[in-house]
């Protein structure tokens, strides 16, 4: 663009483009409002770029369903291993049966505890007689095993305040 924005700078377009490129460029219809283009990064609303934002955004976690457990987790007073944990259940990074195998570890796919189904986290944390009495001694009675049905962040979305209050009163 020239200087005066009226028009495009043909010695920069001639320097830098080839020349169908330069005819592309400018086929592009200048714009009749002379306004300043600015940089804006619209996942924060100051417009600044921030490192963390970029990371929830190409993980996923950026206005995702989950947000609020993401939000909650960091703003509860957990032990660091207890978030740590949770964050590596939603991101499947517990070594399960199940995991180890899709890496192609050979291990034995059926539950070490209750020995009845494969040892997947949906059922270790969930559908397992083992931990369906951990949660029972807990006092949390919300978990049944149509939740290992579901994927573990929304079991972990739909306890809630129940999960955060009853294990860690804090």
């Amino acid at each position: 663009m020239n200087d005066d924005r009226e028009g495009w700078d043909e010695d920069v377009l001639n320097d830098i483009f080839n020349a169908r490129d330069r005819e592309l460029i400018k086929r592009i219809p200048m714009s009749l409002h002379l306004q300043h283009d600015s940089w804006f990064w619209n996942l924060e609303q100051t417009g600044l770029f921030i490192v963390k934002s970029c990371y929830r955004r190409l993980v996923g976690e950026q206005n995702g369903p989950h947000e609020v457990l993401w939000r909650k987790l960091r703003s509860l007073d957990l032990p660091r291993k207890v978030t740590n944990f949770i964050w590596r259940t939603c991101r499947d990074m517990v070594p399960t049966a199940a995991a180890l195998a899709a890496k192609h570890v050979q291990k034995n796919m059926i539950c070490s505890w209750c020995m009845l189904a494969d040892e997947m986290i949906e059922h270790v944390l969930f559908g397992c007689s083992f931990s369906q009495g951990v949660w029972s001694r807990v006092g949390i009675q919300e978990i049944s095993h149509e939740r290992c049905q579901r994927p573990v962040k929304e079991v972990l979305c739909s306890l809630g305040s129940t999960f955060t209050k009853k294990i860690y009163p804090g």
